[in-house]
């Protein structure tokens, strides 16, 4: 399986764009600002807010030295290389379906501080790891591309020994937007699924609580970060026009961009770091 926005990041670095491997050869996901409304537009700057949005979803985890740490839907690996960087003794494992991302991932992201790391191709939803395996598993900006929102907790739920936990980022529609995320996904999702693959951007907060109260774990945490994630819309729509990409394409990805960054300044879609406890 591979994604559309992948194969562009992937057909930019191999054409040896520098701006694109700065910003997206490690790590895919949105960045986190302090400040946002200082973000100065640069790679550079989009880059460290990136890396801060992997230390938010590392302290949400409470990561501690000697765990065992599953990344689902790892993409290039930046988070497993943050936490690779920062603790010791840890048994890091990354998962994803698309074997071009574990390939970059080994080829950039090697072991350090006695830490092990592996890659593993495997679907979220059919993980093949023993039961109680990790101490954590963390999913950070991908569970919206899994088949099954339900299939992947129950899994979750299975590798983790109780007291486990489970960290995800999502963008998670407010009770307001649910209904109409729904109606505007009938309509545009044929174009979403062109260039993100499956997506399902309409899971609200209670869907989550009450998918947690199903598959045996507590909510413990929903954190609320949309206004620190805004900037990231700009930059990757600016990134993008750079590609050159079909006009149709372009026009498209351009709207679907436009339109989350409309919803998610006034609130309506939100970026939410949530984690979960294994009872």
């Amino acid at each position: 399986m591979s994604f559309r926005y992948f194969d562009i990041f992937l057909d930019a670095f191999a054409r040896g764009d520098e701006e694109s491997a700065e910003a997206f050869g490690s790590t895919v996901h949105w960045g986190y600002w302090d400040a946002p409304d200082r973000a100065d537009g640069t790679t550079a700057d989009f880059v460290s807010a990136a890396e801060r949005m992997n230390v938010e979803m590392i302290e949400l985890a409470g990561l501690a030295p000697g765990q065992r740490v599953l990344d689902v839907g790892c993409g290039f690996g930046g988070t497993l290389a943050s936490i690779n960087r920062r603790l010791r003794g840890m048994n890091l494992v990354g998962v994803n379906v698309d074997e071009r991302q574990l390939e970059r991932a080994a080829e950039h992201v090697k072991p350090a501080n006695d830490n092990e790391l592996s890659w593993v191709r495997a679907d979220a939803c059919d993980l093949p790891f023993d039961d109680g395996s990790f101490d954590v598993i963390m999913v950070v900006e991908a569970i919206c591309h899994f088949r099954s929102r339900a299939r992947f907790f129950a899994e979750a739920r299975r590798l983790l020994s109780p007291g486990g936990v489970l960290v995800v980022s999502d963008f998670v529609p407010s009770s307001l937007l649910t209904p109409g995320m729904r109606s505007w996904y009938r309509t545009m999702g044929l174009a979403f699924e062109r260039h993100y693959g499956h997506v399902d951007v309409t899971y609200g907060i209670r869907d989550y609580r009450a998918l947690a109260r199903r598959t045996g774990f507590l909510s413990r945490r929903e954190h609320d970060v949309t206004l620190n994630t805004l900037p990231s819309y700009a930059f990757t729509r600016r990134l993008m026009w750079r590609y050159q990409l079909p006009a149709g394409e372009a026009i498209a990805n351009d709207s679907i961009n436009r339109a989350m960054a409309w919803a998610s300044a006034r609130g309506l879609l939100r970026y939410m770091l949530m984690s979960f406890e294994a009872v």
